[in-house]
């Protein structure tokens, strides 16, 4: 009886890999990532410059789109100079 509770628990309370959210991202791992301010990712959602998805009051990134825009717009101190080395 244990076994079938601890089961269906393990069912419901999947891990987030299995849903499909290991690609996104929330505001404070955006700020984290790119070494901005929380005001500083809001002025580029609100610019365009940045594409999210908003779920009720919770904002939402592709890993992907937050990357890209990176190698873009983000200059970094590089060995090669172009400012995306270890950008993955």
């Amino acid at each position: 009886r244990f076994c079938e509770f601890e089961e269906r628990l393990t069912r419901v309370c999947c891990p987030v890999e299995d849903l499909g959210l290991k690609n996104w991202l929330d505001n404070q791992d955006v700020c984290i990532l790119m070494n901005i301010s929380d005001r500083k990712l809001l002025s580029l959602r609100q610019k365009g410059l940045i594409p999210f998805s908003r779920i009720d009051r919770k904002i939402f990134y592709k890993k992907e789109d937050i990357l890209n825009y990176m190698k873009k717009n983000l200059k970094t101190h590089t060995n090669n100079g172009n400012g995306t080395d270890g950008i993955e």
